[in-house]
């Protein structure tokens, strides 16, 4: 091979040589790319996964804001510390159930003893003698036309119908002949027991506290029992039997007495009573 042969194959390798390098540099180029985008995405995944979850990641560990500087656990058992203290000084419902009703029982006592509880206290006061200045209170027993006999009486005193503690008892217009079952009535002021059968007095004469007695329309003749009536004020024995008014003379009390259809008592005795009692209205006519 000539020296001019030489030089023209090498001229034409070199010429070559630029396309071939040509494109190489293409195919690197087109490849490269596919490569950078691939790369994209996990740089970004990469960045996304260095990025904190919450603020309290993103702070350092162990700076004096962040949390795990704090101690969870000491913090934990200093907020249930108290807690469970006050659960064991806390009393059961009914310790304090009891203490409630304690307190209102005492309460109850308190006021029973300084107001009502006084009534209870002076109780044995009423049961002194009827001839006490202090009067029982009030206690009016009306049984009249109910045909009581004297059995019927004393069955009414002994099971309390008629109870002893009776001031003002009315017992007109029935059968009734004996007064014995109300010698038992220490507090009776008032006794009204008219239109009966009645012919002894005598039970009465224990009846001290007597006021106001009614005794009309019986057949009564004996009115001596009467005379221990020291507190009598109104006597009604009209329509009876009596002959003999002398023992009211001695009843001192007396402010009115009334006589009225007593055929056997005189105007003598009548007189003489009046002159015995000036200051009592002695009534024989209606």
């Amino acid at each position: 091979m000539s020296t001019a042969d030489h030089n023209n194959s090498q001229t034409d390798e070199t010429a070559v040589l630029p396309n071939e390098t040509a494109e190489s540099e293409e195919t690197v180029t087109e490849e490269a790319p596919p490569e950078t985008e691939a790369a994209e995405p996990v740089a970004k995944d990469v960045t996304e996964e260095a990025q904190p979850e919450t603020e309290e990641d993103a702070l350092p560990v162990g700076t004096p804001d962040s949390p795990a500087s704090e101690t969870p656990v000491a913090d934990s058992s200093e907020k249930d510390t108290p807690k469970a203290d006050s659960k064991e000084k806390q009393l059961p419902e009914w310790v304090i159930l009891v203490g409630i009703l304690a307190v209102a029982v005492i309460a109850g006592l308190i006021i029973f003893l300084s107001g009502s509880g006084g009534d209870s206290i002076k109780k044995p006061a009423d049961n002194k003698p009827a001839d006490t200045n202090t009067p029982p209170p009030a206690v009016s027993i009306d049984y009249s036309q109910k045909g009581i006999t004297d059995k019927k009486l004393a069955s009414l005193v002994e099971t309390g119908k008629i109870p002893a503690d009776v001031t003002h008892l009315t017992l007109n217009d029935n059968l009734i002949s004996d007064l014995s079952p109300l010698a038992g009535l220490p507090n009776l002021r008032e006794l009204h027991i008219g239109k009966n059968k009645i012919e002894d007095l005598s039970p009465i004469a224990s009846m001290t506290g007597i006021g106001i007695l009614t005794l009309s329309n019986n057949k009564i003749k004996d009115i001596t029992p009467l005379q221990s009536l020291n507190k009598l004020t109104v006597l009604d024995l009209s329509n009876n039997k009596i002959s003999n008014i002398n023992p009211l003379s001695s009843v001192t009390s007396l402010k009115m007495v009334i006589l009225i259809g007593n055929e056997r008592l005189t105007d003598a005795n009548l007189e003489a009573l009046r002159g015995k009692l000036p200051g009592c209205i002695v009534k024989n006519e209606e």
